[in-house]
């Protein structure tokens, strides 16, 4: 339930699109920073392939407030104050109606090689020694507790352990 959970994430994450805090790790026993990279990307490419964009159009529902006349007697006269009837809505917007069954495809496409995935805070990268940056480009490391992503290619990473962020 938890993996099914974290696959969520990916969906909802490739739908919002937003820079967070926290990025996925994707973790296969054995794996390499380069291999997960390598193979998120064809399982991006073929949840492209497979799931093709279809792109709606619609526009959100208007509504216009009520317009209310005030008058009242002055000494000059009648005077009449009226409010309302400003629109609100109406904008028009797209979004792409394939895109959670894109990301299903591709939590499924990963989880068919062998990935878990989990979600970690991303690691703070200044002051890490270059020896210790080439070593993270390696071997995939099993996930932890209190642990820290860092991103190393485009799609794939590595962890921190805390133990080694003097954490």
């Amino acid at each position: 339930m938890k993996f099914r959970k974290s696959l969520a994430c990916i969906a909802f994450l490739f739908v919002v699109g937003c820079e967070a805090s926290t990025d996925l790790y994707l973790y296969r026993e054995g794996g390499t920073v380069s291999r997960a990279d390598n193979d998120f990307f064809e399982c991006e490419l073929a949840a492209a392939r497979a799931v093709p964009q279809d792109t709606r159009v619609e526009t959100t529902p208007t509504f216009t407030t009520p317009i209310q006349t005030n008058c009242y007697n002055t000494v000059y006269g009648v005077q009449c104050n009226t409010t309302g009837g400003q629109v609100y809505g109406g904008q028009t917007y797209t979004y792409d109606a394939n895109s959670d069954l894109r990301s299903s495809f591709l939590a499924r496409c990963l989880a068919s090689r062998g990935y878990s995935v989990a979600e970690f805070p991303v690691c703070e990268a200044t002051g890490l020694p270059a020896s210790f940056r080439e070593r993270l480009a390696g071997r995939l490391r099993p996930p932890a507790e209190g642990a820290c992503y860092l991103p190393i290619t485009e799609r794939a990473g590595n962890i921190i352990y805390a133990s080694e962020r003097g954490g």
